[in-house]
């Protein structure tokens, strides 16, 4: 077998290979022998068939595609081991020959990497501790989740609970598109609509219909109302008052099914917010050291890589859809963009996870770090369990 490497540009290498016809008959006969063996030819026990006789039988196409299955592998995998190629992804494969048998496998290698002052690099430390007014924040939330609702026949006012249809128009009564809603729920003074138009509920009676005007602002996550004023009409259904239970050792319990004091409880929530902090914070450091290896990182980044991280993120993206109940082609379908254009979008941040990989993959080499049998177990007994 006679073996070329030929150096191309991003990190890549051109190795070309040709079989002499002693091995390919070899590999031929393997080839011959694993088909014979899964076909039933009449007078032949299975795997002793002759050449012409199987040749017959199934093809001279089906043994050329077997012993091709055989040959590149086998021969691609002695080539990078005598030549000693470090590759990094699949090869292209592409038959430049059929007698002499002759081919070339186009194929990503570990490029030169060199990761300047990584072991400089510091990040800012952020502080676990959550302060008071994390913690009244998270209680408040648990309270709301404990929140009654009265019906009221009096003017609403700020903080009280509507049901409420809206409908937006234009200057010629034409209806708008997405400000439409029926039995829409809101809370005067949460702001999850806009504060001008729960401003106008203010005084609203059950079953009383208004016209109000509201200017859009700017920025606006709709584009096309951004900044424009629309006449809405509104009716409304219902009228509440909101009552959030007080912190007592009552509503603790309803929260944790546990007894415990008002003193304890927001020990306890301190506490588990910390924790969430911690671990929030355990990834903002290593996002922080990450960002500052790349900026330190001067590499080659093969297409090959990027190619094959960006179709690994497609697929990512296809079992994220399914577990929601859609499909590629639905999504493909309401955003006009076909798979390529996906995956093109993902190119970017592809590169920056290859080439954070190939930085880290250095910085290992270099500080030349060892993982033992023992932590390797202890490792996967901890995943398990």
């Amino acid at each position: 077998m006679q073996i070329t490497v030929e150096k191309l540009q991003k990190s890549e290498v051109k190795i070309i290979i040709e079989v002499s016809k002693e091995e390919m008959a070899k590999y031929k006969e393997k080839a011959v022998e694993q088909i014979s063996k899964d076909v039933k030819i009449k007078g032949f026990r299975p795997g002793h068939a002759p050449l012409h006789v199987l040749e017959e039988k199934v093809g001279k196409e089906v043994i050329k595609a077997q012993t091709l299955e055989i040959v590149l592998p086998l021969t691609y995998a002695e080539a990078v081991q005598k030549e000693k190629v470090e590759v990094i992804s699949r090869p292209k494969i592409n038959i430049i020959s059929e007698d002499p048998f002759k081919y070339e496998a186009t194929v990503a290698v570990l490029p030169e990497v060199k990761v300047k002052d990584y072991d400089k690099i510091k990040v800012k430390k952020l502080d676990d501790k959550p302060d008071s007014k994390e913690v009244d924040e998270a209680i408040e939330y648990m309270k709301k989740s404990f929140t009654e609702f009265k019906d009221v026949q009096r003017p609403l006012k700020k903080g009280d609970k509507a049901d409420i249809d809206f409908e937006g128009f234009d200057e010629k009564g034409v209806s708008l598109e997405n400000t439409k809603s029926k039995n829409h729920p809101v809370i005067l003074g949460e702001k999850t609509l806009i504060r001008e138009f729960e401003d106008q509920l203010v005084g609203l009676k059950k079953n009383d219909e208004k016209e109000l005007t509201v200017k859009f602002p700017k920025p606006y996550h709709a584009p096309s109302l951004e900044g424009k004023k629309i006449k809405f009409k509104v009716k409304v259904h219902k009228t509440q008052e909101v009552h959030i239970p007080e912190l007592d050792e009552v509503l603790i319990e309803r929260i944790t099914g546990k007894k415990m004091s008002v003193k304890e409880f927001k020990k306890d929530v301190s506490q588990n917010i910390g924790f969430r902090k911690k671990e929030e914070n355990k990834m903002k450091y290593e996002n922080q050291f990450l960002e500052k290896v790349l900026e330190n990182t001067k590499v080659e980044v093969p297409d090959a890589l990027v190619e094959e991280e960006a179709t690994y993120m497609l697929e990512d993206f296809k079992r994220d859809l399914a577990q929601k109940g859609a499909d590629l082609g639905q999504f493909m379908e309401q955003t006009k963009m076909d798979e390529d254009r996906i995956k093109e979008k993902y190119k970017k941040e592809a590169g920056k996870r290859v080439k954070i990989r190939l930085a880290l993959n250095y910085i290992f080499r270099t500080e030349k770090f060892d993982v033992t049998d023992k932590e390797v177990k202890e490792e996967i007994e901890k995943t398990l369990h």
